[in-house]
């Protein structure tokens, strides 16, 4: 049995040592193999989308539904404590590829979760366009 979920927060590598330790912990042999999927974190990326213009201001929005990274905002990033993009499936499908047993993700799009499994099963590439659309509407249904 596999197990795929997107329980690791801010910081998938934590809680894939955390189930390591536990199944030390609890005897189990061998340990099962848990792949960590992250690099949804682009906090890093910040100052560079901003000179890049690809974080314009939401000028068409209200006053009260301005976004905090409006124009007036913008300069002032430090407060941004998280900054994150969605990851798709192919890294879920690479982790089971590679023969992970449980996979932790951090933000990952939801039916990458249905996904990613299904181009693992059947060997879908990333042109396999009707397939991915329909893998993608099972995971949205199963969601």
């Amino acid at each position: 049995m596999k197990i795929i979920t997107n329980a690791g927060g801010l910081d998938p590598n934590s809680c894939k040592n955390a189930i390591e330790q536990t199944a030390i912990n609890l005897g189990i042999s061998p340990p099962p193999k848990v792949a960590a999927i992250y690099g949804d974190d682009i906090t890093f990326k910040i100052d560079q989308l901003i000179s890049d213009e690809a974080l314009l201001p939401f000028n068409h929005l209200t006053d009260e539904f301005k976004s905090p990274l409006d124009e007036e905002n913008l300069p002032k990033n430090k407060s941004i404590l998280s900054f994150n993009a969605y990851i798709g499936a192919f890294p879920i499908a690479e982790a089971l590829r590679q023969g992970a047993q449980i996979i932790v993700t951090g933000r990952v799009v939801d039916s990458a979760l249905v996904l990613g499994p299904l181009i693992y099963e059947f060997g879908w590439t990333t042109t396999d366009y009707d397939l991915l659309a329909a893998g993608s509407l099972a995971g949205h249904i199963i969601e």
